[in-house]
C-alpha cells in the first residue's frame, strides 16, 4: 500500500494547527494523531487528494465531528 499524506488538525488552546502525517491510511493517521501526540488534542484528519486548501482545513476543524465520536463510529 502506497503512503499518502494526511493533514492532522489539531486545536492547541484557542488556535487550530495542522499537521502534515505520512501513513497508509487514514485509521494509521488517527491512531498517531491521538496516542502519539499528547500535547494537542486531534479534531480532524483531512487526506491530502481531498480538494481544501490548509486554510479551508482549518476553517472546517472546530465544526466537524471529533474523530472516536459516536457520529463516526459504525453501528
Amino acid at each position: 500500500m502506497e503512503n499518502k499524506i494526511y493533514w492532522l488538525a489539531f486545536k492547541v488552546g484557542d488556535e487550530y494547527k495542522l499537521s502534515p502525517y505520512r501513513c497508509e491510511s487514514r485509521q494509521a493517521a488517527l491512531r498517531h494523531g491521538m496516542e502519539h501526540v499528547l500535547d494537542r488534542e486531534l479534531v480532524a484528519v483531512f487526506s491530502d487528494d481531498v480538494t481544501l486548501t490548509l486554510d479551508e482545513m482549518l476553517d472546517l476543524a472546530p465544526v466537524l465531528p471529533r474523530p472516536g465520536s459516536p457520529i463516526w463510529r459504525p453501528e
